[in-house]
């Protein structure tokens, strides 16, 4: 069995944590220069008949849709993980192996796929298509 203590200081206000997440890194492929960073707008937009306006702001979610490309030799622990983590909030780094990069934040989330699909047009490679929502 396994311990893991946090201890979380702050001493001028109330220390607080958004997100806690403990579990194994599973490389999924390298991710295609043609990423897209989106977000999902939740506000309330309510009109009229006359055509006025009524906005309720709430938070927008981030989103990104991805192209990566795997080993043929990992397409079905690829497509395992992926049901496996059905509905269960996960960090996805779009590019973990190069954190210097001025893209890395926008392609690192804490949150859920909503759509993926793999390709097996290829001969060596698997080509995965994901759409992530952060929660």
């Amino acid at each position: 069995a396994s311990t893991i203590t946090v201890t979380i200081t702050n001493a001028v206000a109330a220390a607080k944590v958004g997100a806690l997440c403990i579990g194994n890194p599973v490389y999924l492929g390298g991710t295609e220069y043609n990423a897209v960073r989106g977000a999902l707008n939740f506000s309330e937009i309510e009109r009229s008949r006359f055509g006025d306006v009524k906005l309720t702001p709430r938070p927008s979610k981030p989103e990104t849709q991805q192209t990566l490309w795997t080993k043929k030799a990992a397409v079905n622990s690829v497509i395992a993980l992926f049901e496996d983590t059905d509905a269960v909030p996960c960090v996805w780094s779009g590019l973990d192996d190069v954190n210097t990069d001025d893209y890395y934040d926008a392609l690192f989330l804490l949150g859920i796929h909503r759509e993926w699909s793999v390709s097996l047009a290829y001969p060596t490679n698997a080509k995965v298509s994901l759409q992530i929502e952060e929660v």
